[in-house]
């Protein structure tokens, strides 16, 4: 089965807390994770772990992170078409705490203005090659 995902790709920082800090309190994370993400990014590697063949259409661009993104999608074995490869920018940030026992999450995440003139459709795209298409909606 071939998938191909549009949408957000972000780089995702995750805590893992027993309780959330209070104002002005500091949390020890119990654990944490530094990868990428985004929903169009997760269902794409979700795909390809369940056995389909992923291709993510996505805004990544030139930054610090790049090629943590690329590295990580290519262990997931998610082709990747960046549409702004050239393109300096920053990249999107989510950071995520969650608590332990309740898996109550809060995230505050940084978007940087570089996705609103895009069309994420490919010019030579051809639906009927996919057996799934799914756009997270997140660019217009």
């Amino acid at each position: 089965m071939k998938g191909l995902f549009i949408g957000l790709n972000t780089i995702d920082l995750h805590f893992l807390v027993d309780s959330f800090p209070g104002r002005n309190e500091k949390a020890k994370a119990k654990k944490f994770e530094f990868c990428t993400g985004g929903p169009a990014t997760n269902a794409a590697i979700t795909f390809s772990h369940l056995g389909g063949k992923s291709n993510l259409v996505s805004l990544i661009g030139k930054h610090h992170l790049k090629n943590k993104v690329i590295d990580e999608l290519k262990e997931y074995k998610v082709e990747l078409t960046d549409l702004i490869p050239d393109r300096i920018c920053d990249p999107i940030f989510a950071s995520v705490v969650t608590t332990r026992d309740s898996g109550d999450r809060s995230v505050i995440s940084y978007h940087p203005k570089q996705a609103n003139k895009y069309d994420l459709l490919p010019d030579d795209l051809q639906p009927e090659i996919y057996n799934i298409i799914l756009t997270d909606g997140f660019y217009p």
